[in-house]
């Protein structure tokens, strides 16, 4: 459950929760009485990346709970872990985890998948001060982020790769 939550439904959530929340300011003019006050620009994009990336740990949050208790109520709770290593992109055959180590597993790869958040509403909240438009701005970070993904998997774009956005997701 957590790979095409990371891969589709969280980057383009995030993306249009970010462009909201920063576009929506200049558009409505909110952003001029915020910046009047003596306050550096840094601590104002440092705010709104804390609040929105504590918005993504939240999602995360959410997700693990509610995976674990379908999981409960489907399999009672406890059981091995497979991996299904081609779709992971490991290679191939599958990876059977132990019940104990199942779990440590599963909390990792939700652990690890903060860092992949924080780094969407970062790229989102560069897109939304490049644009100052909502729709724009959440358009320009979905398609960064889609267009970078299928640019990894080209053999031809191989030595760019280490610095697409999405090249480390499979840490987790």
């Amino acid at each position: 459950i957590l790979a095409p939550c990371l891969y589709l439904l969280f980057p383009m959530t995030l993306s249009v929760l970010v462009a909201h929340s920063f576009a929506s300011e200049f558009e409505t003019g909110a952003v001029r009485l915020l910046l009047a006050r003596p306050t550096p620009r840094w601590k104002f994009l440092i705010g709104k990346w804390l609040a929105l990336s504590g918005y993504a740990l939240g999602m995360l949050a959410l997700l693990l709970v509610t995976s674990y208790l379908v999981a409960a109520c489907l399999f009672k709770g406890t059981g091995d872990l497979i991996v299904f290593k081609p779709l992971m992109g490991l290679g191939g055959g599958i990876v059977v985890h132990p019940w104990p180590a199942a779990l440590g597993r599963v909390l990792l790869a939700y652990v690890l998948a903060v860092p992949m958040l924080a780094a969407t509403v970062a790229l989102a909240l560069l897109a939304a001060t490049l644009t100052r438009h909502f729709a724009s701005a959440a358009i320009l970070t979905t398609a960064v982020f889609f267009c970078s993904y299928v640019a990894e998997n080209l053999p031809l774009l191989s030595d760019i790769r280490p610095y697409l956005p999405v090249y480390h997701m499979l840490l987790w």
